[in-house]
């Protein structure tokens, strides 16, 4: 579900799903840790741009198969999953840049607030949706506020509302927005710029931009594993997957 390809002296990670709006299975999600580190390996790749395939950059997790998890230990193992390919993502040696349209929910959102730059154009709404559901977003609760003030954190968190993208461009979120179909395109213009840069400096600005309290994404990982057991988030699963 994630295709690799070395273009323009950029490594490009395509979220292929488009039929589910690359909604991610956990295969997928087990997959990107190793794809970060062959980006980071490979000499020939600057930058690394994540998008999405079809008519959404990523609307999270695929919560259709969560119903069948058979205990806390089998949910739990599943978040440190997600969480481990978040982390990943950010830890990064290289820029990360995310070239968003369409629906950017969930854990997409999350891929986004996980990555240095992100190009939006103007057709994208961002979302923590999960409250909607009867669950709790984890990454973007760990890093939310690191981008966007607490209040805009907590409005998306506690109501699952969406912001557009200019919205989502003042809160913090985006950092530029561009018309209908030209996010890749922008990107892969920031990608050529970090090129002409000292690549030894940008893995030291990234480490100390990034440090944070270690202990959140274990808490937020047991917090996630909790919830997802709930009568309410078992409701909120069955009702998605008649969808």
């Amino acid at each position: 579900m994630i295709d690799y390809e070395i273009r323009e002296g950029a490594a490009w990670l395509t979220l292929n799903r488009p039929e589910k709006h690359n909604a991610l299975r956990l295969d997928a999600w087990q997959a990107l840790p190793d794809l970060i580190a062959r980006a980071i390996a490979d000499a020939s790749a600057a930058a690394v741009i994540l998008k999405g395939k079809g008519p959404s950059f990523c609307t999270g997790a695929d919560i259709t198969s969560f119903g069948d998890l058979a205990d806390a230990e089998d949910r739990h193992r599943v978040m440190t999953s997600i969480n481990s390919a978040m982390i990943a993502v950010e830890a990064c040696t290289k820029p990360v840049i995310a070239a968003v349209h369409g629906y950017v929910l969930g854990g997409g959102c999350e891929l986004t607030m996980m990555a240095d730059i992100v190009i939006a154009d103007s057709t994208s709404r961002f979302g923590l949706p999960e409250i909607k559901a009867g669950f709790m977003p984890g990454p973007g609760l760990v890093r939310g506020s690191s981008h966007v003030s607490l209040h805009v954190i907590k409005y998306m968190a506690l109501t699952g509302e969406t912001l557009d993208a200019d919205e989502a461009l003042h809160a913090g979120l985006v950092n530029k927005v561009v018309a209908p179909g030209l996010a890749v395109e922008e990107a892969a213009h920031i990608a050529k710029t970090m090129a002409q840069r000292s690549g030894t400096a940008l893995a030291e600005m990234k480490r100390f931009l990034n440090a944070q309290e270690p202990s959140a994404w274990p808490h937020v990982t047991s917090s996630l594993a909790y919830v997802f057991g709930t009568k309410g988030a078992c409701e909120g699963i069955a009702k998605y997957g008649r969808r």
